[in-house]
């Protein structure tokens, strides 16, 4: 499923009824919706995303049924710089606000299992899991209770299966875990160059002098081009059968007089 994929619905309605009448302005599309005109606007150049709260609303305004509305409220809830990971939604909610949650965002393997029960020739084993990952086989143990006691899975016959739960963050938890999701990221990639073959891997970088006020600009390009390399894999998804991760860095080497925030 496309991450982006309630961004083209709602381009698409747009360009729909524009076609049908001329007049038919983007202020007058945010009347139809039901929301306001700037927050559509914004929502469309990606520069927020669409609050997870009305994308079911939305959903129904342009009469999206089936397959069509559940990816349309799935696709809205990724955006930002938290952790993409294919995480369902349904109506039920969690807020993740407390020691347990926040293990689920910092600690990688986490979204890795997830990834991997998508993987062709999954097993449901923890010791195959372990050894495909990486890990020890306490490490995904207890990473495999956190998503169980969560509510995230849900283990029937042997399998484990992804739950329809959608989660947001408290501003504090996302912070923290969220910074220590990073610099855990950070420490697989230092990892990888010794321990991956460069055949299996790349890593490149480049310095150059920066007008800080093409930032915003520099870092939708770089959002675009995740969601466009994880796309690329996604064509094929029934083939796939390694789970890969896909870090970009973009920051300063001169010291700023002023601090970004996550």
């Amino acid at each position: 499923m496309s991450r982006v994929f309630y961004l083209q619905k709602l381009k698409e309605g747009f360009t729909l009824r524009k076609e049908k009448n001329k007049a038919f302005s983007l202020r007058s599309y945010a009347k139809f919706l039901g929301i306001q005109a700037p927050s559509l606007s914004a929502i469309l150049k990606e520069k927020r995303g669409l609050p997870s709260k009305e994308a079911e609303k939305i959903a129904l305004k342009l009469k999206l049924k089936g397959l069509e509305k559940k990816q349309f409220i799935e696709s809205s809830y990724f955006h930002g710089e938290s952790p993409e990971v294919s995480l369902p939604l349904s109506a039920k909610q969690e807020t993740l606000c407390n020691e347990l949650h926040h293990k689920i965002i910092a600690e990688p393997e986490h979204y890795a299992i997830f990834s991997l029960l998508e993987m062709k020739g999954v097993r449901h084993d923890i010791y195959w899991m372990a050894r495909r990952l990486g890990c020890s086989v306490e490490t995904i143990d207890k990473a495999i209770n956190n998503l169980l006691e969560a509510g995230f899975l849900k283990k029937e016959n042997g399998k484990y299966h992804k739950q329809p739960i959608r989660f947001t963050t408290s501003e504090d938890v996302q912070a923290v875990a969220l910074r220590e999701a990073h610099k855990n990221t950070l420490k697989q990639a230092i990892d990888s160059i010794d321990s991956v073959d460069i055949s299996a891997r790349d890593f490149s970088s480049i310095s150059f002098p920066a007008n800080l006020a093409r930032l915003p600009e520099a870092k939708k390009l770089i959002r675009d081009f995740r969601k466009q390399v994880a796309a690329l894999f996604q064509d094929d998804s029934a083939e796939n059968n390694e789970v890969y991760s896909l870090s970009v860095q973009l920051f300063p080497l001169t010291k700023l007089s002023i601090r970004g925030k996550e």
